[in-house]
């Protein structure tokens, strides 16, 4: 049996990879993370209508009434912004609230929902199909919520469920091999 102090000195080691495992799977719940942007941006070039060549406008939603998600939305789009675009094209991105979505004039190409948006999910839909919107989130929730046109997320595997109803209302156009290579609902 090993003596007491090294048996105290791995069980404090397990609890401190614990706590950083539950940490860290917190902290990545609620934010997008640099793969699932590449992910989202490989898949927005199966979308018909972009630009080529010339930047991508997205809009980076965030709830506002929810701490820090202002501080999520900048980082996210200073993320989004590094990562090369669909079609030789690049991301230029603004962000918004909820109700700023609702009132912008600004074209966008997309619409990013963080997940702080889905508290907001019914607004968010009925503008997204007001203003024929491409939405796409990495919250699961959005699919059930008809928010969203895309759920996209790079957890292990790159995950890519497409609303065909709520594209269909959108006007959204996705190429035949893109539908035959995600999950459709």
């Amino acid at each position: 049996m090993a003596p007491k102090w090294c048996r105290v000195a791995t069980l404090g080691a397990l609890i401190s990879a614990a706590v950083l495992f539950v940490d860290t799977q917190a902290a990545t719940a609620a934010e997008v993370t640099a793969n699932d942007l590449r992910a989202i941006s490989n898949a927005l070039g199966f979308l018909e209508g972009l630009p080529h060549g010339a930047p991508v406008t997205v809009g980076i939603v965030y709830a506002a009434d929810v701490p820090d998600a202002k501080s999520d939305a900048v980082q996210t789009a200073a993320t989004l912004n590094a990562i090369p675009g669909p079609n030789q094209s690049s991301f230029r991105s603004d962000i918004l609230t909820v109700r700023e979505l609702a009132q912008t004039a600004i074209h966008l190409d997309a619409v990013l929902l963080l997940p702080s948006t889905m508290s907001q999910a019914a607004a968010i839909g009925d503008i997204a199909r007001r203003k024929r919107l491409v939405t796409i989130s990495t919250s699961p929730s959005c699919i059930e919520a008809r928010c969203c046109v895309l759920m996209v997320r790079a957890e292990e595997r790159v995950e890519i469920v497409l609303d065909t109803t709520m594209a269909d209302s959108v006007d959204a156009q996705f190429s035949s091999v893109f539908k035959m290579m995600v999950e459709r609902r």
